[in-house]
């Protein structure tokens, strides 16, 4: 401190001399005025010692310098000292009287202030009555409802010394009037001596509240904050939130549900919290300490919501957002400045810390003086309450916006500035609209060249399904992943009808999956046209989700919830009664295990329920993807059964790895392969097209028995346009494959088998038409090439 800090902390530039009209306080005003008119600087009656550097004391000059009195001199004009006050008590207490605004002097425009009233009546016993309103072991606080001004002590009321009195220039003016009295032999010494105060109380507790208010403030959210994140980041990477979005539940109820939940458990902390207090801070408003203790933990919940954002590992993702939430709480110790404490109050960690410091002062909280000016730079607690709110809604949106457009697998996010999108709105405010039907003009991109083994004659029925919207359709659909240059899917056609059932087909990485989470709105497509229905995807999610069941690879179960309370979960979210749900569970094959809880089905009956809940609420369009993995045979073929009972008067889509599965259930096969459709249309056209024939399977009676007679028997009865190609002759079996174009000759090939089977050697035979599996591997190979 290089001036005195009398100037620093009351910005006054006022002396007030009385009484008025008194001989020695007339001499002591034109002493100061003719002696100290510059101010530049005060002669030093005192060598250096331990209170040099509070006092400005300068050891190499021997002089106190006042930079700052100079100033005063030049200000408005306005007298620096003044001799006529006769009630200076009665000026200070004026409603007019001076600004407790606490600005620098050179930018003030208030009022002047009396920094002190010097009584000179008796000049031996002079009196230095110093103002109170700035001294600095006071603060002052507005009451909360009428704003009027008070004052309170702050610290301890034996707090008083050296510096006290140095810091309030008390120690200056009795050094000036000791040179009026007599210039030559003055001098000053400053020390400490034991004086008087008012009684007063503490409560340990109290005191030990302050001591360990820091680490309190930080501590108290630890476990909360890990579990909330874990908790968050849990849901999102397991996919379940994923699960609810696309059976139509939306954003804002889900946070909620968030919010709502943890009001409650906050406020139950905080009641504890109220009760101890009770104990701890007898003096203190408990009312305030909980309200205090509830919006530092909506706050503090609210910024762990938003970080939480930033991880997709539930345990590492916990412990970051701790690591965070426990560093920044050392931004008050860094950058407390009086000019940033507004910016670091929005730190809930930090905000308490300081609320704190203020509650330990044991002044008392009361509805009267929340905003005292304690401690802190001037942080009251009116403003810990104001900006533990500020904060809640900060970070809250923060943690909406991130929610929103950071990137995590598999989860649709929006564009950086969907905030300013009409659409965006639209959905939020529940006015969604019906995209614009696809024109004429086409996206960049073509079907496939070889359209040999796409199936486009459609019948009258599926004309008519495309005419009215009654269609999946999807247009050059291209789907890249971040910057990679492939796209996982690039350039798909397909359409799907009512009434059928339609299987996709695909090796690994193909973009299977990639085209069914586009569907069901996990992801944005880059480029092409999706219609569901006549709906945009996404655009139209909203509306398509209203009538569209899911079942995705992984199941979107939660273990402690029973099979009833998933179906009516999920029944609730479509804003449907329940009254189906146990006779749901029953066609799944779940009736015996209604009330049973998630985690103790075997894998398969967990399948069985994801099943289950995509069929709630009886959707128009049902996506199913390996909706059979991980059961038993018999239950494989029961749940063929239910879903060949469901095909009607909705569009089904499924993906599986079983080709007998696919062969049995699908109405409409397309095999995809690189992104690209390869093959598409019925079971009967795709096994025409790329099945070699029919097999025919001929049983011999003993292994010795040649085959060249039995060749001879097929091959009398067929034209030599049907070449006859043996499979296979191993044992007792015989395999030969004959042409598709063929079949209008069996008739009389069987009547000879028959009419010769024991003279062949033959005991029995079988026809077979080329399987769905020839086909996959067929089609496979040809994309190979």
């Amino acid at each position: 401190m290089n001036s005195l800090a009398l100037y620093d902390y009351c910005f006054c530039k006022t002396l007030a001399i009385g009484p008025s009209g008194n001989e020695n306080a007339m001499e002591f005003a034109k002493y100061i005025s003719r002696e100290f008119s510059e101010w530049d600087k005060y002669p030093a009656r005192v060598k250096a010692d331990s209170y040099a550097g509070i006092l400005g004391y300068d050891d190499k000059n021997t002089t106190w310098t006042f930079p700052e009195c100079k100033v005063l001199n030049e200000m408005e004009s306005r007298p620096i000292v003044t001799s006529s006050l006769g009630d200076p008590d009665g000026v200070v207490r004026a409603r007019d009287y001076g600004s407790y605004t606490k600005t620098r002097v050179t930018q003030s425009t208030q009022n002047d202030r009396i920094c002190a009233y010097i009584d000179l009546e008796d000049l031996e016993k002079p009196i230095i009555r110093s103002n109170g309103t700035v001294n600095t072991k006071y603060a002052r606080y507005d009451t909360l409802w009428w704003g009027e001004n008070d004052r309170i002590q702050r610290g301890d009321p034996k707090d008083d010394g050296p510096e006290y009195y140095a810091d309030m220039g008390f120690a200056l003016i009795q050094a000036v009037i000791d040179d009026f009295k007599e210039p030559d032999n003055s001098s000053i010494y400053l020390g400490q001596f034991p004086m008087p105060y008012s009684s007063y109380t503490t409560v340990a507790a109290g005191e030990a509240f302050q001591g360990l208010s820091s680490m309190f403030g930080v501590l108290f959210y630890m476990f909360p904050c890990f579990a909330v994140a874990r908790k968050l980041i849990a849901e999102r990477s397991g996919r379940l939130r994923e699960g609810m979005r696309v059976m139509g539940l939306k954003d804002y109820p889900y946070i909620m549900s968030w919010y709502l939940w943890y009001f409650a458990f906050y406020f139950v902390i905080s009641l504890i919290v109220f009760l101890f207090s009770l104990w701890m801070l007898p003096i203190t408003g408990s009312l305030w300490l909980f309200l205090l203790t509830f919006l530092d933990q909506l706050s503090s919940m609210a910024f762990t919501f938003a970080v939480s954002t930033l991880f997709s590992s539930p345990n590492s993702g916990a412990v970051f957002t701790c690591a965070i939430y426990y560093i920044l709480a050392f931004t008050l110790a860094l950058f407390g400045r009086e000019d940033s404490l507004w910016g670091i109050s929005l730190l809930p960690q930090c905000n308490f810390t300081m609320v704190c410091n203020n509650i330990g002062y044991q002044f008392g909280i009361g509805i009267t003086n929340i905003s005292a000016n304690v401690v802190n730079h001037g942080f009251t607690l009116t403003m810990g309450v104001v900006m533990l709110i500020v904060g809640f809604v900060v970070w809250s949106l923060v943690y909406l916006y991130l929610d929103q457009v950071y990137p995590h697998e598999n989860v649709a996010t929006r564009k950086w500035y969907f905030p300013v999108q009409m659409s965006y709105w639209r959905e939020i405010l529940g006015h969604e609209e019906i995209s614009k039907a696809r024109g004429s003009t086409t996206e960049e991109g073509e079907e496939p060249d070889d359209m040999s083994g796409i199936e486009r004659a459609w019948d009258q029925q599926q004309l008519e399904l495309l005419r009215e919207g009654q269609t999946v359709d999807i247009h050059n659909l291209k789907v890249g992943y971040g910057h990679v240059s492939i796209n996982a899917v690039n350039g798909l056609y397909l359409e799907m009808f009512r009434d059928e059932l339609f299987v996709l087909l695909g090796h690994n990485g193909a973009g299977k999956s990639t085209t069914i989470n586009v569907l069901s709105g996990m992801l944005t497509p880059t480029s092409g046209d999706v219609r569901i229905f006549n709906h945009r995807v996404p655009e139209d999610m909203p509306l398509i989700r209203r009538s569209m069941g899911v079942c995705l690879q992984h199941n979107v179960l939660w273990g402690d919830l029973t099979v009833k309370e998933h179906l009516d979960l999920f029944a609730r979210i479509r804003g449907l009664s329940t009254e189906g749900s146990e006779k749901l569970a029953e066609e799944v094959g779940l009736g015996m295990k209604y009330n049973a809880k998630a985690k103790t089905l075997s894998g398969g009956m967990q399948r069985k329920l994801s099943v289950g809940v995509a069929f709630v609420g009886n959707p128009k369009v049902v996506i199913l993807d390996e909706p059979s993995s991980g059961m038993d045979p018999s239950a494989r073929r029961s749940m063929w059964d239910f879903l060949r009972t469901k095909r009607e008067g909705r569009i089904m889509c499924v993906t599986t790895h079983y080709m007998d599965e696919a062969d049995i259930l699908a109405d409409r096969v397309g095999i995809i392969g690189n992104g690209k459709l390869l093959a598409y249309g019925s079971t009967s056209f795709l096994k025409r097209h790329y099945g070699s024939g029919y097999n025919v399977t001929i049983a011999k009676t003993v292994e010795s028995v040649p085959d060249e007679p039995i060749l001879k028997c097929v091959k009398g009865h067929l034209s030599d346009e049907y070449p006859v190609t043996v499979v296979s002759s191993i044992g007792l079996e015989l395999g030969l494959r004959i042409p598709f174009e063929a079949v209008d000759e069996f008739g009389p090939m069987f009547k000879t088998l028959d009419a010769e089977k024991g003279s062949l050697g033959i005991s029995s035979y079988g026809v077979s038409v080329t399987n769905l599996e020839e086909v996959f591997l067929k089609v496979r190979e040809l994309a190979l090439i």
